[in-house]
């Protein structure tokens, strides 16, 4: 599931509606940060024999997604690749895919049948992602880019703040039970016995 806008997406619907595109043979949906802080959808296809990546091939499957599911599951980007990463049985490697959009590490993929997939789906992505966010503007991408020095020092999912300064989870729950009168002296909801709500 990728929760986008507030709304529940589920990955299997976004690739089975990107699968009834003919020319489409496989599919993936992963999580990536999206414009405004939140989640957003970005959809791996790889075609059938024969055919050729194609901006156009890119729109049909955004169209046919919108079509299917509605506006709220438009992939932030459809990326057309030569194949999947996949392990030895056949099972699609959703984890490696969304680190790469993240520009993060992949971590171990040694159990990939062909682990030398990852990097032939890393560069041209990762490089396409970085001149699309020049063209847009787009914030996100260009902080994902700038911080990719040292992919592998990259988290594959980052720690947000909950809000000011502070960017311990669970800070301004913490304080809005507070000043809800939900704890009485000496309780809190941060974890360390030293630690004051205030």
């Amino acid at each position: 599931m990728i929760k986008v806008a507030g709304h529940r997406l589920g990955t299997k619907e976004i690739e089975s509606a990107a699968l009834t595109v003919a020319e489409v043979a496989e599919a993936a949906a992963v999580p990536v940060i999206g414009d405004i802080g939140g989640r957003a959808v970005e959809a791996y296809v790889s075609l059938r024999p024969g055919l050729s990546p194609s901006r156009e091939m890119e729109d049909k499957v955004t169209r046919v997604i919108e079509t299917e599911i509605g506006r709220i599951a438009r992939p932030g980007n459809v990326w057309i690749v030569a194949d999947m990463p996949k392990t030895r049985s056949g099972k699609i490697m959703r984890r490696v895919i969304a680190a790469v959009s993240s520009f993060a590490d992949a971590g171990d993929v040694t159990t990939l049948a062909s682990p030398e997939i990852v990097d032939g789906i890393r560069q041209p992505v990762q490089s396409a992602a970085a001149d699309r966010s020049r063209v847009r503007g787009d914030q996100e991408v260009r902080r994902r880019v700038a911080g990719s020095g040292a992919q592998d020092r990259q988290p594959a999912w980052p720690v947000l703040p909950c809000g000011g300064d502070d960017a311990r989870p669970g800070r301004l729950m913490a304080e809005h039970a507070r000043d809800a009168g939900h704890l009485g002296g000496g309780q809190h909801l941060l974890g360390g016995e030293d630690e004051p709500v205030d």
